[in-house]
């Protein structure tokens, strides 16, 4: 699967294919290639945080040696209905086709749950995409989570892989205002003291 796709993908195709990978999930049948764990059918009993609070998943660049600010770190955990986590799931980050986004050379936008059912991410990028469906998450084939937003302290968009005096530019001029999602870093709709911590992490973080 790509990392950006050239289409959204239709509505009726998205319900289509939720159906068809549920079933598939039904009868057993592993839907990655290689995969000996099988998820049930959506919805899953998934948490992804704190994607799921501030309705986005936050980029931030940064190379192989830098884990990144742990501001910009987020985890999936994976389990059963009985609560019991689901370890060895692949899990995948899928960006739907955006000019707006820039992902560094080093970008991880894999992994696999550990024994706990918990895969964490800190994906290095920058810019901002909101729209339909901006970006799904996926476990063995199957979509568990989609969002809206993709945002990151790398702005204006496309962003250009480093945290500097461009971007505080841009924040600044909108700090302490509404209804910018790009500056949104906690989704409740202010750019304020909260989002100023998280640029303040990411400052001159950069893909080298």
């Amino acid at each position: 699967m790509n990392r950006m796709r050239n289409q959204w993908m239709p509505s009726r195709l998205r319900d289509m294919t939720w159906s068809l990978l549920g079933l598939v999930c039904l009868v057993g049948i592993p839907v990655a290639a290689g995969a000996d764990v099988v998820l049930p059918p959506p919805p899953i009993n998934a948490e992804v945080n704190p994607c799921d609070e501030i309705g986005a998943v936050l980029l931030c660049p940064h190379d192989a040696a830098d884990p990144g600010p742990e501001l910009s770190e987020f985890e999936v955990i994976l389990r059963t209905d009985e609560g019991n986590p689901i370890p060895g799931v692949f899990v995948e980050v899928v960006f739907e086709n955006h000019t707006d986004l820039f992902l560094c050379p080093d970008a991880v936008l894999t992994g696999v749950t550990d024994v706990n059912g918990r895969a964490v991410f800190n994906i290095a990028g920058g810019g901002c995409s909101l729209g339909q469906d901006v970006v799904w998450i996926i476990g063995n084939g199957v979509p568990f989570r989609v969002y809206n937003r993709v945002i990151s302290p790398d702005l204006p968009p496309p962003g250009d892989g480093v945290v500097g005096i461009v971007d505080f530019i841009y924040f600044a001029q909108r700090y302490g205002q509404a209804g910018d999602g790009c500056t949104d870093y906690d989704g409740d709709g202010w750019t304020g003291l909260v989002e100023f911590i998280v640029f303040g992490a990411a400052w001159t973080h950069s893909c080298q």
